[in-house]
């Protein structure tokens, strides 16, 4: 089977059916800044976060026993950003729609940073090919 790595902040409630159905095929692990005392399907594992304003990092953690590590698609992220210069012996994917958006942010509003995630968004691509 497997092994899936996917590095969130959070599991939110409306993602949990479809992570149990992802854990019925695959060894799934999310690792979330949060304690979980719920029973899942699949596993979940606490990971440190550390904030540099506006970015944020992962306490480092061993990729090296995963198949795939999916990363939430945030340019703020630089787990992410530093996959782009390391050697790597898993797949790599990203997850999510890539902007900012709740009920008092517009999807489609001008955000600061808008202009690194254009740019980010042109070596998904070649993020993706990186890792077949």
């Amino acid at each position: 089977m497997k092994k899936v790595l996917l590095i969130s902040d959070r599991i939110e409630h409306y993602r949990v059916p479809l992570f149990n159905c992802l854990a019925e095929n695959i060894d799934l692990i999310i690792a979330t800044t949060e304690n979980y005392d719920k029973r899942f399907k699949f596993k979940t594992e606490k990971r440190e976060l550390k904030k540099i304003v506006p970015f944020f990092l992962y306490k480092k953690f061993d990729l090296s026993q995963q198949d795939v590590v999916i990363y939430l698609f945030n340019v703020r992220g630089i787990n992410l950003l530093k996959e782009f210069f390391s050697k790597q012996n898993y797949k790599i994917g990203t997850f999510g729609i890539g902007v900012s958006a709740s009920y008092t942010k517009k999807f489609d509003e001008y955000k600061k940073n808008d202009f690194l995630r254009f740019f980010f968004s042109q070596f998904q691509p070649i993020l993706y090919l990186k890792s077949l």
